[in-house]
Order: C-alpha cells, then structure tokens, then sequence
C-alpha cells in the first residue's frame, strides 16, 4: 500500500514538472533572426524584456570577453569597484597623471559599459577638463578629440540608445565651434583627415564637405541625423526609445547648419550663391522640424509648424456645439472676455481679436489667436461646458463630446505655443528666411569687409592712385563698411520687424559698440545723429538696461556738448535744434 502511494506520488511529481515546462519554454523562448540579423521573432517574455531594457548581447561576436571577465571577477562587488575606479581617475585628474587617468578610464568602461553617465562625464572630462590643462592649442585640440574618440566606443555596448550619439553632436559641434580657440580648432578641423576616417567609420564624412573644407558643424549635423533615424526607424529591428522630450531632440540636427553659417560669418568672405543656399537649407530643415508629428503626454499630437491651422480646427467644432445650443456662445463668451479685461487677463485690443470672426484674420492674426486660447484654457474650459449645458437633453452627449474635442484641440496648440517658446522655433524660423535673402546677405559681407578694415587698421576712407590706370580710386574704410552693413540691416528689421527681439539685435549691438570705439580711435563722435538702427539700440538698451549704448538721448547731450565747444573755441553762433524722427 504504501509502495503504490509513493508511486502515485512520483508520478503526479512527473506532472507537475512537465506542466511548468511549458510555461517555462514560452517565458524562456529565445528570439530568432534572419541572416541579415534581422528580428523574425521576439521570442518568450525574457527575451523581450532583455531587448526592451537592452539588457542582452545579441550575438556572440559582440562579447566583449574582457568586460565580461572583469564583471565576473567582482564577485557582485561590480558597485564598489566603480566607485574606487572613480576616486582613482578623480586623483589621477588632480595629479595630472594623463596615463594613469586613460587606463583608469578603460577599466571603469568595461565595469560599467551599459551606465551612459560613464561615457558622458568621462568624455567630458577628457575634452573640456584636461584639454584646458595644457598651453598650446593644438595640445587642447587632440584632447578635445581623445574625448570624441572615448565617447565612440560606448556606441557598440549602448546599440540602443541615442545619447551617445547625442553627446557626440554636442562635443563636435560646440566644442570646436564654441571654445575660446574656436577659430583655431576649426581650421585644423577641416585639415585633420586622420581623425575624419576614424568617424567616418561611424557617419558619412562626404557630408561634411563645403567649399571652404569640412565644417565641425556638419559633423555634429551628422551625429544627430544617426541618432533621428535611430529613434525612426529602431536598431535591428527593434524600437529605440526616446530619452529626452520629442522637441528637444528633434531640433538639434536643424540648428547645426545654421550654426555653421555664423561661424563662417567671422572666418571667410563667403560667396553670395554659398550663403544663400545654407540658410534656404537650414531654414528648410527647421520648417521640416516644426512640420514633425509630436505626442504629448494627453496623447494628443501637434506640430511646431501649425500656424492658425488649429484654430480653424475648433472653429468647426465650435460651429457644431453653437447649432445645439443657438445663441448661447455670444453671452457666456462675451461675459468671460469681459472678466478677463477687468481682471488683465488679457487686453482690450486681444478681446476685440477673439471676438472677431476666423475669416477676417490674417496669419499673424491667427497665430495670435492661438497664442491668446492657449493661455485662456481654463476660461474656454468653463465657457464651453456652460454652452454645452444650454443644449437639449437629447443632444446633451453630443455636446459634451465637443466640448471633449475642443478642449484637445486648443491642448494641442497651447502645447506648441509653449515648445515655440522654449525652443525659439518662431525667432529662428525667420531669421533663418531673412538671412537668406539679397539684403541680408549684402550686409554680412559689409561686416565682414569693416572686419577686415579693422584688422588691417584702415578706419576710415581714403584715396589712392591705380598703378595700372594712374586713376584715383576710393578705398572705403571700417567705419564706412560698418555704416553701410548697418542701413543693410535697417531694412532687413522693417521687412522682418518680429526680429527686432532676439539674438540678431544681440550680434548686431556688439557691431555697433565695435563701430563707436573706431569711430572715437578715428577722432571722430562716437555716433552719428542719423543712424539707421537708433530705434533698434533705443529699444534694446531700454530693455536691457545698457547705459553705454548711445541712445537718441545721449546723441542730443552730444550734439549739444559739440556744440558749446565749438562756439567756445570758435565764436560760432549757435547750429540749428535738430529734430529726431523716429526710426521707422
């Protein structure tokens, strides 16, 4: 008897066993792949939870056997070892022990080659710590790429994640384009064909091709299009998340042409068809940006590039609550827009805009009006649920679920309106189509030939006698290039006037300070009483609280101190009152 329960046992043992072995191979399933190592199947719940966390090597070959070794080895004290590993490359940067550092460096990575933050601030340490440690700039500039270099080969243990890639864009663009030694890193750049088969290994060097050399920009252009189409279109066949908000990412690679553009403004006297073609792309590129689909956190989408088109969108959806509840928009919508004067919510002149009809606008006037829905979400909330309680009970559902797509519709655009704002997407948007047009692009090179004025100390105009022809030719001087790139930019403000706020009039206020000192070496006033942008330096100074820019008040105490000393000196009579209009 008891022989027969102990095999009865046994056998529903056997049973058990056998059933967990089912779940047990669907959990443990492993993924298969074609030839081309693309993902057939993603195999049981491991596998896919290894893939989504990227916690798996996908095939043997990419074993690093070191790295695996050396986790082994810490006999699950991997954390305590990082940490000595760290106060060793700590104590090495403090005691300028260079080799000591790097070899620290590779143990760190191989401990931790799946931590990014290893990657970044060791890259960092290496290209913007140490670099600043040595005198001589080419020293300074092969740090700078050794932490380019490092940053690389966390590519292969971080497949996934487009943060290396990121940093990468980062450090060749601003690093090389930013720094102090700015123009000294660029030009050996574009000369270092070393170092660009070593990316090239990576992106497509050709892409980094302009007819003045290749440009660290494009480089950076280049990293941020890998790590675009890593989020698009996944890594061997599966999904890459994305790890920073949607607009941050995807305005990076647009910015980096016309980031190109401005160092080139200070460096070479470009052609006009070459400027006009890079800022037609850059500001392609950045309409191309605010065109993108963008999810946010409602789960609503918007784009950066929908200028009114929402607004037109929940006109319609307010035309259709308006049919089941006729009349009532007009005394709740009214009553609300009053509150909101009285309160300051708004102005007078933005009720007047509200209230008129979307066909009479213009599409300045609709971007205004999705600026000013935006920021009266929670008054439309409240009007339309009134309104929507003003329709029959048998359209009462109806009703509220406009309400429902109204409210995700203005969500939308007042989403947008704050990404434009955070990212500067408007400001940029035009100022990338004015710098490509004639006049801007005439005064660029005005700049750049006062630019070379200077450096040559010729300040003012003269006149000189043409070897070939024995004719007298006039050589314009800094000053008069300066005041010619400055009646150039006057009009580029009155046909781009949103451009008067913004980083434009910053570069242009420095111009202008450049201008006053050679004017002052020259023995000339500092400033003209007509100058083309005095209503641009009055506005900014006042804004920014600038009491060394010479605004039309302190013109007039000029003119009038000008004019006490020469009567003094002179015996003159006293020079008419000039009367100031202003600048248009």
């Amino acid at each position: 008897m008891n022989t027969s329960k102990q095999f009865i046992r046994k056998i529903i043992y056997i049973l058990i066993i056998t059933g967990l072995l089912i779940p047990l191979s669907l959990i443990g399933r492993p993924s298969t792949r074609n030839s081309d190592n693309t993902v057939v199947d993603q195999g049981g719940v491991l596998s896919r939870t290894r893939n989504e966390t990227d916690l798996s090597i996908a095939t043997l070959s990419q074993i690093d056997p070191a790295s695996e070794s050396m986790k082994l080895g810490s006999l699950g004290l991997r954390g305590l070892a990082a940490n000595l590993l760290w106060m060793q490359v700590l104590e090495a940067k403090e005691k300028k022990e260079w080799d000591v550092l790097s070899a620290s460096l590779d143990t760190l990575v191989k401990l931790q080659p799946n931590f990014i933050e290893v990657w970044k601030f060791q890259a960092h340490n290496l290209s913007y710590n140490i670099s600043v440690e040595f005198d001589d700039y080419e020293y300074r500039y092969q740090w700078v790429r050794n932490g380019i270099d490092f940053l690389t080969q966390g590519i292969s243990a971080n497949k996934r994640d487009h943060r290396i890639q990121n940093e990468l864009g980062r450090f060749s663009g601003q690093k090389f384009g930013t720094a102090d030694e700015r123009f000294q890193y660029r030009r050996l750049f574009r000369t270092d064909n070393t170092f660009h088969e070593r990316m090239g290994a990576f992106v497509n060097v050709n892409n980094l091709d302009t007819q003045y050399g290749r440009d660290n920009w494009l480089l950076a252009h280049e990293w941020y299009r890998v790590a675009e189409d890593m989020i698009d279109r996944g890594v061997d066949g599966l999904e890459v998340r994305l790890r920073i908000s949607a607009p941050n990412q995807y305005q990076q690679k647009p910015a980096q042409r016309r980031n190109m553009m401005l160092s080139l403004n200070d460096e070479i006297a470009m052609e006009r068809e070459f400027m006009a073609e890079q800022w037609d792309r850059a500001s392609r590129e950045w309409i191309d940006y605010g065109k993108r689909k963008i999810i946010a956190r409602g789960g609503f989408t918007y784009s950066l590039e929908q200028e009114g088109a929402k607004v037109l969108e929940v006109r319609r959806l307010r035309e259709q609550l308006d049919a089941l509840a006729p009349g009532a928009r007009a005394e709740i919508f009214g009553n609300a827009l009053q509150e909101a004067v009285k309160d300051e919510v708004i102005r007078s002149q933005d009720m007047e805009l509200l209230s008129r009809p979307y066909d009479q606008l213009e599409d300045r006037e609709l971007a205004s009006v999705q600026v000013l829905e935006g920021s009266l979400f929670a008054i439309t909330r409240d009007v339309e649920r009134k309104i929507a309680e003003r329709s029959s009970p048998e359209d009462r559902t109806k009703a509220f679920r406009l309400v429902g797509e109204i409210l995700t519709a203005i969500s939308g655009f007042r989403s947008a309106e704050q990404d434009r704002s955070i990212w500067n997407y408007g400001h940029w948007r035009s100022r990338n189509e004015a710098e490509a047009t004639d006049t801007a692009i005439s005064a660029r090179q005005a700049e750049f030939d006062a630019s070379e004025h200077r450096r040559n100390a010729i300040f003012v105009a003269y006149t000189e006698v043409n070897p070939v022809t024995g004719e007298k030719e006039r050589i314009p001087g800094a000053i008069e290039s300066y005041e010619q790139a400055f009646r150039l930019w006057a009009q580029v403000f009155k046909d781009y006037p949103e451009l008067t706020d913004g980083t434009l009039v910053e570069e242009i206020i420095d111009v202008c300070r450049e201008y006053s000192g050679l004017r002052l070496k020259s023995g000339m006033p500092p400033w003209i009483p007509d100058h083309p942008l005095q209503a641009v330096v009055d506005e900014y100074a006042i804004a920014n609280q600038e009491p060394d820019l010479f605004t039309s008040d302190k013109v007039r105490t000029l003119l009038q101190l000008e004019e006490l000393q020469q009567s003094s000196i002179y015996g003159l009579p006293p020079r008419p009152q000039i009367e100031f209009e202003d600048f248009e």
